[in-house]
């Protein structure tokens, strides 16, 4: 088994759009999500059983466009997970259908969630400030992600996935399964993702969008187009552009040597320099992809990197001068890494 750790840097992170908490608070028995507030950002809709998260998915579409804020944790293991909230088919052009409101995690847990992502399909929304722990993947699935399992013109952001366990047929991802013109900042996941195609620690297929102040940890194993954030990056409609982020996984054998496209960070680009952008694609030593690894560099397919890759001693990879010269935020957005492990986000 190898151990892989990537490093980017570049670009600036994205901010919520609203912070305004209700005083107002929802009852423990409460089973109806629209029981109380009224669905705007100021005054959202409040959910605090797990009751309440379960009929989110029987919504209408006009409902899925309103502002929902989680007040409390939630063990949502007595629950059955069938369906996602936001139903907008499977395709790559998304026009109905989906989530398009915003859904405020208030800093809350959710806990024990299996099956599919917690949303089907987001769709022009926004999803914030939200940790899930102890996902487990139920079934075999195609386009598969803890907090989405597609994501279109979306915003996920301050999101952290700990302790889980994702599988599928493709478009596998620790955060979401297929993003396409979407930006994900300040996210992570901790776990283990297995699956067929287009795998990746953050997302197994970007069609377009950003990637900042983001990590992935864990271990993986997929036959074809995996990385260690995003498994196929494609930027011919719209640039892909990761900043400031890392990942470090243990790679099944198989994966790593006789596997197709694999890759530190991303197994698969579409697109020249100026579409795909891992990091600086000038060559500066401290703002392009940094690689290491205890025993060389996987195999990787053609156009499998954009940047200059370099390769650094784990002393550099570790020291927190490497990072800031790179332009990471050590004091607000990243705990600076230790002896024994890159940073981590706060």
């Amino acid at each position: 088994m190898t151990t892989l750790l990537i490093l980017v840097g570049l670009g600036t992170a994205h901010a919520n759009l609203d912070d305004t908490r209700t005083s107002e608070r929802c009852t423990a028995g409460e089973t109806d999500p629209l029981a109380v507030g009224s669905g705007t950002l100021r005054d959202p809709w409040q959910i605090c059983t797990a009751e309440q998260l379960e009929a989110m998915p029987g919504l209408s579409d006009e409902e899925h466009e309103d502002s929902y804020l989680l007040v409390d944790d939630l063990d949502l293991s007595g629950i059955e997970w069938t369906q996602g909230i936001g139903d907008c088919g499977l395709g790559w052009s998304v026009t109905v259908g989906g989530f398009s409101g915003t859904f405020d995690g208030g800093g809350h847990t959710l806990e024990g969630l299996s099956g599919p992502g917690l949303f089907e399909c987001i769709n022009g929304g926004e999803v914030y400030d939200l940790h899930i722990d102890g996902f487990r993947t139920s079934g075999t699935y195609f386009f598969h992600g803890t907090v989405a399992d597609q994501a279109y013109m979306a915003d996920i952001s301050d999101v952290q996935v700990t302790d889980s366990d994702l599988g599928g047929y493709g478009y596998v991802g620790g955060i979401v399964g297929w993003a396409r013109h979407s930006d994900l900042a300040r996210v992570s996941f901790h776990g283990s993702l297995t699956g067929g195609s287009m795998i990746g620690g953050i997302a197994g297929h970007v069609h377009g969008g950003t990637l900042e102040d983001s990590y992935a940890i864990g271990s993986m194993d997929g036959s074809w187009n995996v990385g260690g954030l995003i498994g196929v990056a494609n930027g011919l409609a719209r640039p892909v552009v990761v900043a400031r982020s890392h990942a470090a996984f243990t790679w099944s054998e198989d994966t790593l040597v006789d596997q197709y496209r694999v890759g530190l960070l991303v197994g698969l680009t579409w697109g020249d320099s100026d579409q795909v952008q891992l990091g600086s694609n000038g060559g500066d030593e401290l703002d392009a992809l940094v690689g290491l690894s205890a025993h060389g560099l996987p195999k990787v397919a053609r156009g499998a990197y954009s940047g200059t890759l370099i390769r650094v001693e784990r002393d550099l990879y570790l020291d927190p001068d490497t990072y800031e010269r790179a332009g990471w935020d050590l004091d607000t957005v990243w705990n600076a890494p230790t002896r024994a492990r890159p940073p981590t986000l706060r």
